[in-house]
């Protein structure tokens, strides 16, 4: 991300990952500071590796989002709690999460999923995380990565 020049603060891998099975452009975000420093404290661990340094970015999200923290949602998509905590990392096919993340990018309806923090689940915490999909941004809508001085660096679209 820092290593393009400029900086490409909103770059995405297209790997797969818990909402977003390859090839899908989207980017992750915590809802806070607290959950974004867990996440990235359990990432080092599931590879082995101790925290280093860390710069944090803010976003400024004005977005249409399906909210997996609404009971009715998650009931009329036929999903349970169960289901947003399942390993994805070794499963051989895609699982219920990445299936909805495919489903999402593939309308213009929401342009993101707010889903429950697997890594404040472990840690018996609530917590949410974001995965915006950068192709159902319209012009309407607005995804800002925010300097500490709360200038605009980067957007979608």
């Amino acid at each position: 991300m820092e290593s393009n020049e400029p900086p490409a603060f909103l770059w995405t891998s297209g790997k797969a990952n818990r909402y977003n099975p390859a090839g899908i452009e989207c980017i992750y975000f915590a809802e806070d500071l607290d959950l974004a420093i867990l996440e990235y404290s359990r990432y080092m661990k599931l590879l082995g590796s101790e925290p280093t340094p860390f710069t944090t970015y803010f976003a400024d999200a004005k977005l249409p989002i399906l909210d997996l923290a609404d009971a009715q949602i998650l009931a009329a998509l036929g999903l349970s709690d169960s289901d947003l905590h399942a390993s994805w990392r070794l499963s051989s096919s895609l699982t219920k999460t990445q299936l909805l993340g495919l489903a999402v990018a593939q309308q213009r309806r929401f342009s993101a999923i707010r889903y429950p923090s697997d890594a404040a689940f472990a840690e018996g915490k609530t917590g949410f995380n974001y995965v915006i999909f950068r192709d159902c941004i319209d012009p309407a809508a607005l995804l800002r990565v925010l300097t500490g001085n709360l200038v605009a660096v980067q957007e979608w679209p």
